[in-house]
């Protein structure tokens, strides 16, 4: 349901935002996400439910800034951009 065509690319580009993010740090990974989606003119659910559901697996979750940073930076790219985990 969170993951059609449309969330997937929209994913996809807020891989390529959080992968030029220097310091992984979950306030950074907050205020990246939080201006993705208002710079795409979306309420923030929009972005974090599609994340949610493809970092984890389900649509529940501790807050999606503490799994982006618990999985590290090299693990949660691999995950929006569908590739293997190591």
């Amino acid at each position: 349901k969170f993951l059609d065509s449309d969330a997937q690319k929209l994913l996809l580009e807020l891989g390529h935002e959080l992968n030029e993010m220097e310091n992984w740090a979950r306030d950074e990974i907050d205020t990246k996400i939080r201006k993705f989606a208002e710079d795409k003119g979306l309420k923030f659910g929009q972005i974090a439910q599609p994340l949610r559901a493809k970092l984890t697996g389900t649509t529940d979750s501790p807050a999606i800034f503490d799994v982006l940073y618990a999985l590290g930076k090299k693990e949660a790219l691999k995950r929006i951009k569908n590739e293997e985990s190591a």
